[in-house]
C-alpha cells in the first residue's frame, strides 16, 4: 500500500533523515518510535506529503507520488495516536475546508458527544492507563 525507498531529508547542512526504507502493507497499523531528534516527525511529514524529500521515492497504492496534490493521497494515511476527543477535533478541523466557525463548533460538539458515548461503551480494558503512558512518553 505505502512504500518509501531511500528517503532522505536535508535542512541545509543537517541531514534529518538518511536513506530510510519503509513499507506499510494494506490493512496494517504501524507507528514510529524512537528518541527525541531521531527524525520521526520529519520522516512522517515527508511520507504524508507535507514536505518534499531531498532524495528517495514514495509509492502509494502502486502509484509514484510525484507532483500530486497532498489531499489526493495523504488523507488515508494521516493518523496520530491521540485521545479520541482530540483526534476527532483534529479530523474535523482538517476536513472542514471553508466551513464557518459555527459549523465547525457544531460538528465538534456533535462529535464530542458521540465520542464520549463510544468511549464509555467500547473503552478497552486499560484505556486510561494507556493514555497516561502515551502522555508520559510524549513528555519525555
Amino acid at each position: 500500500m505505502l512504500r518509501a525507498r531511500r528517503i532522505t531529508k536535508r535542512f541545509g547542512g543537517l541531514i534529518a533523515v538518511r536513506d530510510i526504507d519503509f513499507e506499510v502493507p494494506a490493512g496494517a497499523i504501524v507507528s514510529l518510535i524512537g528518541p527525541n531528534g531521531a527524525g520521526k516527525t520529519t520522516f512522517f511529514n515527508v511520507i504524508a506529503g507535507l514536505t518534499d524529500p531531498t532524495g528517495g521515492v514514495i509509492d502509494f497504492l502502486g502509484e509514484r507520488m510525484v507532483a500530486r496534490p497532498v489531499r489526493a493521497w495523504a488523507e488515508p494515511i494521516f493518523w496520530f495516536v491521540l485521545p479520541l476527543p482530540v483526534a476527532l477535533l483534529a479530523a474535523i478541523a482538517f476536513g472542514v475546508g471553508a466551513a464557518t466557525v459555527g459549523e465547525v463548533v457544531g460538528l465538534v460538539a456533535i462529535g464530542l458527544l458521540v465520542s464520549s458515548l463510544l468511549v464509555a461503551v467500547v473503552r478497552p480494558p486499560g484505556y486510561v492507563h494507556l493514555l497516561r503512558r502515551v502522555g508520559i512518553f510524549r513528555s519525555a
